[in-house]
């Protein structure tokens, strides 16, 4: 009979052989336990996805004195009762931990030091340090609240990994990525930060509202021209094409980059995505600025609702800009390059010009986004052109 073992995620025989057949509707579980299972081993599980996972199940089937058999079919053919459970551990809205010990007697811990490359050295003491290194209080508690929110506001469970792997997602401009990793961190000094510095205290409060400064009231909750304006402006441009705008709390914010949405065939809509991520991290980032220099620069007092939305549309049209420019350049060239059809799907809908746009419009200098100023007319002979005095 099969006999649970306590420090072991699944179940093996003790008394006598039993032959075992897997069936799977990829080839990925079979080839991890045949064809890369040595080289894996070697390398100390560096740099392989769920490696806790496979060195676990490795270590399971070979404590095994049976056979053990790896057949892929068909998703139909696989037992249903099996793909029930699948299905149904992916819909949990939370994700489940599950405590992962191979066995001691059938694993070998380390990397190989024969025939070993240097690089998978220093990628094995890299996973090695950040599985022991301590996470900060403070970021362990900005996480949860991304989690919290994307959960909220997108519908996801996502993981911490999931988190910062698309923080990094080039869709994010430079300067963008970096104020998502800080705040990320909570590294960013407001508020209650301030108290223990001296001569700094008046610092903690916003003096606009009276009231502490965090980040949360910094981007949705402050009086002051700025943030009202902008996230109303992203709005109404995102509703031009959409139903929804799901941005209403910090966590949704810092995590735009997890939200999907879908096509008409139930497909992963990818300009969809990219505007989103495009609108709410450059919105929340301009935000920060405006901030920082009615903090920072004694002669800026305040800013009235026009330079606001002026700066806003400024940023997102030098978006359009630089993407206009990598859709137009070879996509095997040695310049960075964006695909033209991407471009096309992020933009249609959202952009303005004097007439109706072309269809493709990356080559058409008198497309923006926001609202169009109606230009003179070229040419010496204006029919009821104004002319300047």
């Amino acid at each position: 009979m099969f006999l649970p073992q306590p420090s072991s995620l699944f179940f093996r025989p003790k008394q006598w052989i039993t032959n075992l057949t897997i069936s799977c509707d990829h080839p990925f579980l079979r080839d991890a336990m045949n064809k890369h299972l040595t080289v894996w081993e070697d390398q100390g599980w560096a740099g392989v996805k769920d490696g806790r996972l496979l060195q676990c199940l490795a270590s399971e089937l070979r404590s095994r004195q049976g056979e053990t058999f790896f057949v892929v079919e068909d998703e139909t053919s696989v037992a249903p009762e099996a793909a029930r459970l699948a299905h149904e551990g992916c819909r949990r809205r939370q994700p489940t931990d599950i405590p992962l010990d191979p066995i001691k007697d059938f694993y070998s811990p380390g990397v190989r030091l024969v025939g070993t490359k240097q690089k998978v050295f220093y990628r094995a003491i890299k996973e090695k340090k950040e599985a022991t290194r301590k996470t900060r209080k403070a970021t362990k508690r900005r996480i949860k609240m991304v989690q919290r929110d994307v959960l909220s506001a997108y519908d996801r469970a996502v993981t911490p990994e999931d988190i910062w792997t698309v923080a990094r997602h080039k869709d994010f401009a430079f300067r963008t990525r970096n104020y998502l990793f800080q705040n990320l961190h909570d590294s960013y000094r407001l508020g209650r930060d301030w108290d223990v510095i001296p001569h700094c205290e008046d610092r903690v409060e916003c003096p606009s509202c009276g009231v502490e400064e965090t980040l949360e009231h910094i981007l949705l909750q402050c009086a002051t021209p700025g943030q009202r304006e902008i996230w109303q402006a992203a709005k109404e441009l995102w509703l031009r094409g959409n139903s929804t705008w799901p941005v209403d709390s910090v966590g949704a914010i810092l995590g735009c980059g997890l939200a999907t949405f879908k096509n008409r065939k139930g497909c992963t809509a990818r300009g969809k995505q990219r505007l989103f991520r495009i609108l709410v991290s450059e919105s929340a980032f301009t935000i920060w600025k405006l901030r920082n220099e009615r903090r920072i620069n004694p002669d800026v007092d305040t800013y009235t609702e026009g330079e606001v939305l002026n700066r806003w549309y400024a940023v997102i049209n030098a978006r359009l800009d630089i993407d206009r420019t990598l859709a137009r350049r070879p996509a095997k060239g040695k310049l960075p390059s964006l695909p033209p059809d991407l471009v096309l799907n992020t933009w249609s809908s959202v952009i303005t010009a004097a007439g109706a746009p072309p269809a493709n419009w990356l080559r058409e200098p008198r497309v923006l986004v926001g609202p169009v100023l109606r230009e003179r007319p070229r040419g010496r002979h204006r029919r009821g052109a104004p002319h300047c005095s």
